[in-house]
């Protein structure tokens, strides 16, 4: 696996992780139940999506880029 492909699985990774404790803090926050419903999970994988989407675009980019020169 090229070394840019390690980065971006942790930077996705990561984004999830950090996705998933803010939608868990702010549901304990809100004294709402614990457990995450379904629309909780979707705006988590939908904000995972996009993150793993602007990094391939950053990536091809920078390939791109480095191609041209």
């Amino acid at each position: 696996m090229p070394e840019d492909r390690k980065k971006q699985v942790r930077i996705i990774l990561d984004a999830g992780l950090a996705a998933l404790t803010v939608q868990l803090v702010l549901s304990y926050l809100s004294k709402s139940d614990p457990l995450l419903v379904w629309e909780d999970y979707k705006s988590i994988l939908d904000f995972i999506l996009l993150v793993a989407i602007s990094l391939e675009i950053s990536l091809r980019f920078k390939r791109w880029r480095a191609n041209r020169n």
